[in-house]
């Protein structure tokens, strides 16, 4: 029918597009309007498998790594492991009157033992003349200097170790005595000296732990731990 110039459309021409919108090909990110609600229509896309290349790099950079790391544990020099380990058994020593030292700086041998462990030799304790041992009631302070030589302490006549130095460390430390009965003592220092396969112990600290037994009135032997961080 026509009306001014114009078409009007029927049930027809109706049926007719819907038919041809069903058949036109859809865009998958196209928008439509449902119920006045503007909606987008996605297709899901699929996972992108990295490229072979990128892949590839990944690996190679992961096995350097791995590469890299081992040289490194494994050239890492053995002393250099933390901390360093040892127990102590030693003998009291003052009593001989072992000095060394000019009368300024004169150092008394106090106690001397074996140590065993991740270090071992003979072990030494030399105690300040000056300012010496400063009683404090039960507890006495004083300043020391741990000498680590190598081989065995001297046997027989008592004696100064003279083995290869190993190690050696300058510091302070406190003994409790109780009474005159077992006692234990602890103390701190820093190496001073690191030789030979110990110098990577150099300027490291060290904490000393221990007790030692008394004998008429005078101190007789002792043990200790010794570690280095």
């Amino acid at each position: 029918m026509l009306d001014s110039g114009r078409r009007s459309i029927g049930r027809g021409d109706i049926q007719y597009l819907a038919f041809l919108e069903a058949r036109r090909p859809r865009d998958p990110r196209r928008t439509e309007s449902v119920r006045g609600v503007t909606v987008e229509e996605v297709s899901p896309r699929a996972p992108v498998a990295p490229e072979k290349g990128e892949t590839m790099r990944r690996r190679l950079w992961i096995l350097f790594g791995v590469v890299v790391l081992l040289a490194v544990v494994v050239g890492a020099p053995a002393g250099a492991k933390a901390p360093l380990r040892a127990t102590t058994e030693h003998d009291f020593m003052a009593g001989y009157g072992i000095v060394r030292g000019l009368p300024d700086d004169a150092q008394l041998l106090g106690w001397q033992g074996t140590i065993t462990g991740d270090i071992e030799g003979c072990i030494e304790w030399w105690f300040d003349l000056d300012p010496g041992i400063v009683p404090t009631g039960q507890a006495s302070h004083y300043f020391t200097t741990t000498e680590i030589r190598e081989g065995p302490c001297p046997e027989g006549e008592p004696g100064r170790a003279t083995g290869e130095l190993l190690l050696a460390a300058d510091g302070h430390g406190t003994t409790t005595a109780r009474h005159m009965k077992n006692s234990n003592w602890r103390a701190n220092a820093t190496v001073t000296v690191a030789e030979g396969e110990y110098e990577a112990w150099l300027g490291r600290n060290v904490h000393e732990s221990g007790h030692f037994e008394w004998d008429d009135g005078v101190p007789l032997r002792g043990t200790s731990e010794f570690r280095a961080n």
